[in-house]
């Protein structure tokens, strides 16, 4: 697919951008701030979506509630004991298993079965 040349009017719009730009006094971050600063979010907890009818509500959440998910109990558990038992004053060294030095922790045969499940996920 060949790339179009952009027209004279296109070419002078964008200098008048760049220009623009270049002439302000603010950063980018500045300007990024304050476009940010007129988008709102409609929080779950906010007065306006407390107020809304059940079915309306039922709507609201449902995408919150379908990224949401179960945390298997076995798992739960898992953490939970790790948590109980965990002592830092215990923890001198990194294990080597955490150190990073630039190699592959995991086999060869590993990292192709995970890299595996991951494509065929798409």
């Amino acid at each position: 697919m060949a790339i179009k040349p952009l027209s004279n009017k296109e070419i002078k719009d964008n200098m008048r951008d760049l220009k623009k730009k270049l002439r302000s006094t603010t950063s980018h971050a500045e300007e990024i701030r304050k476009k940010l600063k007129n988008i709102s979010v409609i929080s779950d907890d906010s007065d306006l979506v407390k107020n809304l009818g059940k079915s309306a509500h039922q709507s609201f959440m449902k995408p919150l509630l379908n990224m949401q998910p179960v945390v298997l109990e076995i798992i739960q558990e898992k953490c939970d004991s790790f948590v109980k038992n965990f002592n830092i004053d215990n923890l001198n060294e990194l294990p080597p298993k955490l150190l990073y030095n630039k190699t592959w922790k995991e086999s060869v045969e590993d990292l192709v079965e995970i890299s595996g499940e991951i494509l065929n996920t798409l």
